[in-house]
């Protein structure tokens, strides 16, 4: 995106003028990298807390064997209104005949789970994607939480990594960095 400025009066000083425009564009950058993302992170994934910093290269990752389930709750979202998307950038896999990954979200502060994002079971894999889910209009924010887990058991395992999660008026916008 371009942003031409220009002055067309003679009655503004110039540097008046400069210092409006740069902090219009300073204005402009901030709106388009504010973004809604979850600030508590509850469970037993390692790293919960980088599935919210603003890497996509950064991961939580939780992985079960015969040993082993996990979960993690992320929430925390700020308060917002207006058309928005729940976007979560995630991969899994598992093996053997008796594992799975799950993950999926709430939107009443956790005390229902009526949201499946995806399901995994028994030997597949799925990529790194990014899946935005609409909310529904008047959604209260703070009540959004996503779920991770991942489990089974006997001869096999699952790994599932979590590279962010947030909320965006638009599907799957993208990250600051």
């Amino acid at each position: 995106m371009t942003l031409t400025i220009t002055c067309t009066t003679s009655r503004v000083p110039q540097t008046v003028f400069r210092a409006f425009a740069a902090l219009f564009l300073l204005s402009m950058a901030t709106l388009a990298s504010a973004r809604n993302a979850p600030t508590v992170a509850n469970g037993n994934y390692s790293n919960p807390q980088l599935a919210y910093d603003d890497n996509s290269g950064s991961f939580a990752e939780g992985i079960a064997n015969d040993f082993n389930d996990c979960q993690e709750v992320w929430s925390g979202f700020a308060p917002g209104s207006g058309t928005n998307y729940l976007n979560v950038t995630s991969s899994a896999s598992t093996t053997g005949d008796h594992y799975s990954v799950l993950l999926e979200y709430s939107l009443d502060g956790g005390s229902t789970w009526p949201y499946l994002i995806y399901s995994l079971h028994f030997t597949a894999t799925r990529s790194k994607r990014t899946d935005s889910l609409l909310l529904p209009t008047g959604q209260n924010l703070t009540q959004v939480q996503v779920q991770g887990l991942c489990g089974g058991y006997g001869a096999g395992g699952s790994d599932h990594r979590v590279y962010e999660i947030w909320i965006s008026s638009t599907p799957g916008e993208q990250m600051t960095r």
